[in-house]
């Protein structure tokens, strides 16, 4: 069980680190579409069928949601470090398991939960 959560821990941090590359893509796909819909010339926007107000509100919508993301995911890769460090030291105590599964919660991730679930199963023999 400890080689599993040794395992889920490495494919969560990969899954986060992919997380985290995808938001910044994102939020620079925000910034280009509030840019283009505040630069766009009125005519090039109704041609679509959309708009101004429409598009600056997808835009900021995109870039808020985004940017939550990204925090949430930054947070749950920086608790799940701080977790596996002490894991790594050689800490006994459950508190390093019980708070992968956390960040697993927070960043939506099933990898770190697994870790924290694989790794209690594991202190506990």
């Amino acid at each position: 069980m400890k080689t599993a959560a040794k395992i889920m821990n490495i494919i969560g941090r990969v899954y986060n680190i992919i997380a985290l590359v995808s938001t910044i893509l994102m939020v620079i796909g925000g910034v280009v579409c509030l840019t283009i819909s505040i630069v766009a010339p009125e005519a090039a926007i109704a041609e679509y069928g959309a708009s101004r107000e429409a598009l600056i509100t997808a835009s900021i919508v995109l870039l808020v949601v985004s940017v939550c993301y990204f925090l949430s995911s930054l947070a749950c890769l920086i608790i799940a470090s701080r977790s596996y460090a002490a894991i790594r030291v050689g800490s006994k105590s459950k508190a390093p398991h019980i708070l992968l599964m956390i960040a697993g919660i927070l960043g939506l991730d099933i990898f770190y939960i697994l870790a924290g679930v694989f790794g209690l199963v594991s202190s506990r023999r």
